[in-house]
Parts: C-alpha cells; sequence; structure tokens
C-alpha cells in the first residue's frame, strides 16, 4: 500500500516505533525529514521482528532516502 506521510514528535531521547505486516522478498523504499534542532542527533533505524537491522543511519541529516527488501 502507498503511505502519504506519517508526522511525529519525539522528545529527546525518545524511540518510535511504527509497524506493518509486509511478505517476504518486497522493495521498500522511502524519504525522511527531520526538523533540525541546535546540538541534537536522530538516528533513523528499521529493524524487522527478527531483530535484524533493514536500514540504519546515526546523526541523519535533516532529509534522506531509506530502501530494503524484506526478509
Amino acid at each position: 500500500s502507498l503511505c502519504q506521510g506519517i508526522m511525529f514528535h519525539l522528545l529527546p531521547s525518545a524511540q518510535k516505533c511504527l509497524s506493518d505486516e509486509i511478505h517476504q522478498n518486497v522493495f521498500v523504499s522511502g524519504e525522511y525529514a527531520i526538523q533540525a534542532i541546535p546540538n541534537q542527533k536522530v538516528d533513523v533505524q528499521v529493524v524487522d521482528t527478527k531483530g535484524h537491522i533493514l536500514f540504519n543511519k546515526e546523526g541523519a541529516p535533516e532529509q534522506g532516502k531509506f530502501a530494503f527488501t524484506t526478509e
């Protein structure tokens, strides 16, 4: 399915978990945008239900793209 956009706010050191059921061998891609706050570092990570890291960007830039294939 196509997602038009998701927006949420996080306090410093907080995490946000989103989930969706996706079949195996599906290519997933998307874009993100982060509102910059001075001296704040944001990490973007996608983890499957088995704990495998599918995408990881530490110190993510304000805008970026991600892509992975489900296992």
